[in-house]
């Protein structure tokens, strides 16, 4: 049985760290974006990718804009009784 479902979010954000002076409360600039794609083909894979776009998002390099780009992999097995089978991530801690 092969059935796929997919789901995307495309929040905006702002994209600079906060100054030093944390003590006061300022109006962000929703000027960054990013962009989440889930892709299920089957109910074992999951495929997630990411886009996003940060508006100078370093206080030191306020000429610099950042892209970024995520993807990933993972798969599910049921294995019975409620329990499920996934490999580790390869980043995970051990």
């Amino acid at each position: 049985m092969c059935s796929t479902s997919s789901n995307s979010r495309s929040p905006g954000f702002a994209g600079a760290n906060p100054n030093q002076h944390r003590y006061n409360i300022e109006q962000p600039a929703l000027d960054s974006v990013s962009t989440r794609l889930n892709l299920e083909p089957d109910p074992g894979p999951l495929g997630p990718g990411q886009l996003g776009y940060l508006h100078q998002p370093e206080q030191l390099e306020p000429d610099v804009n950042e892209n970024r780009i995520t993807a990933s992999f993972t798969y599910n097995k049921p294995l019975g009784d409620g329990n499920n089978w996934r490999p580790p991530s390869p980043g995970a801690a051990r």
